[in-house]
């Protein structure tokens, strides 16, 4: 059955594999998950194209605009040069520790509440239509980081930072999802170990659940993008297993 929902991946981070989690858990399991590389169109039934990751080619770029001018909505989670040029938008250099703040989203609760983008992960942007204010971690502003650009019958909707990478490290501690070679305990980086709290605590509030409203920005604009569809939110976890956690003694779960 054809999903309404597709999701392409750029396939040049693992962490890209988190954006299909991120909309489960956000109760949006209307999916289908494709590597952009045999990319070749929007089915008919795709109301909503989601891109993971960075490294979009200009033919992809140039088919995803053509179905947006069709009506198909898209949300880039990612500030991919290609796929912002080709809706007018312009990407800039990395900012380390940058801040987003919603400044303009229908069913946004949280106000202009700043959320970490931690590292290297925002790229702001300039062109369209400013949703979300990037700053830099002196408070100055630098760009976007979230615009949108009316195109034909759709909407283009462009992170001006790399959602998937900022979840994964506000939930592990660090982007780097991928598991040591020996599989030991290693240094304290990866989403095995503890380093996030020693690593972020500084830069976190501690009144504001940074990683959730990351979320619930792409939850509310997953919410528009499907208003007129009828589909409920709906929780399916098809692979889900029982579990059992226990703490040994020494704090190591």
């Amino acid at each position: 059955m054809e999903q309404p929902i597709l999701i392409l991946r750029a396939d040049n981070d693992p962490s890209e594999g988190l954006c299909a989690e991120v909309l489960r858990c956000e109760g949006f399991p209307w999916l289908e998950e494709r590597p952009a590389s045999g990319f070749d169109g929007v089915s008919p039934g795709v109301r909503l194209v989601v891109l993971a990751g960075t490294g979009f080619g200009h033919t992809t770029a140039e088919r995803l605009a053509r179905a947006v001018a069709a009506g198909v909505t898209l949300i880039s989670t990612a500030p991919d040069p290609a796929v912002a040029t080709a809706f007018g938008v312009s990407v800039s250099d990395a900012v380390t520790d940058a801040h987003v703040a919603v400044t303009a989203l229908n069913g946004w609760e949280h106000g202009d509440v700043r959320l970490l983008c931690p590292d290297d992960t925002a790229r702001p942007l300039r062109g369209g239509q400013e949703t979300a204010a990037l700053r830099a971690d002196d408070g100055e502003r630098c760009g976007s980081g979230l615009v949108s650009a009316r195109v034909g019958s759709g909407t283009a909707w462009i992170y001006g930072y790399d959602l998937c990478r900022t979840v994964a490290t506000l939930r592990h501690g660090t982007g780097d999802v991928r598991e040591r070679p020996a599989k030991d305990m290693g240094p304290l980086t990866g989403p095995r170990h503890i380093y996030g709290f020693f690593d972020l605590s500084d830069k976190l509030p501690r009144d504001v659940p940074v990683c959730d409203l990351h979320q619930d920005i792409l939850r509310t604009l997953v919410l528009e993008s499907l208003a007129d569809t009828g589909l409920p939110r709906l929780w399916h976890f098809p692979d889900a297993a029982p579990a059992l956690w226990f703490v040994k003694g020494d704090g190591c779960g």
